[in-house]
């Protein structure tokens, strides 16, 4: 069982890529603020999430039972994930990471629990348009509040860490 357990954890199928979660080739973000593609990110992450009844289930699994083959899969999504903080730089004391684990697992917990029949979390239904469009529209003012109040910018705009600290900015952090 061992063995199909890492075949399956070496088929690299099971996380959405970062195109299909930003939907635009990922060389043109430098065109796109850093806030839009943070929100085409998390919306992306979630819906492709939400498709992903396999991947779902992985996620649980992962939660049930920590082993070598969870642990493989969830360093696959962790890669993933920094792959994209990799493209913002932030200033010091912005921990983008932190930041996004919390927004990420958010997302993610409601998209497990919309998948039993009706249930509701806070009131939400989370099997309607409606109930989503209030997750969205909750989630964009997230970001939209994180990207007012923090420094973070695209690697392609962000100045040399001599001169963010010649500045006053801190050091650039990845």
């Amino acid at each position: 069982m061992k063995q199909v357990e890492r075949k399956f954890a070496e088929t690299g199928d099971l996380w959405p890529s970062l195109e299909e979660q930003i939907g635009k080739h990922l060389g043109n973000l430098q065109d796109i603020k850093p806030e839009g593609v943070f929100q085409r990110f998390t919306r992306g992450y979630l819906r492709e999430l939400l498709k992903r009844r396999l991947t779902m289930g992985t996620l649980l699994w992962e939660l049930a039972d920590r082993n070598e083959v969870t642990e493989a899969l969830a360093r696959q999504r962790e890669g993933a994930f920094e792959e994209m903080l990799g493209r913002f730089r932030t200033s010091e004391g912005v921990d983008l990471p932190a930041i996004t684990a919390i927004i990420l697992s958010g997302l993610t917990l409601l998209a497990l629990r919309s998948q039993q029949p009706g249930d509701e979390y806070f009131g939400i239904s989370l099997g309607t348009e409606q109930g989503w469009g209030r997750i969205l529209e909750a989630n964009g003012r997230l970001v939209r509040l994180l990207f007012e109040h923090c420094d973070i910018r695209n690697i392609a705009e962000t100045p040399q860490p001599e001169s963010l600290e010649a500045k006053g900015h801190g050091r650039a952090r990845g």
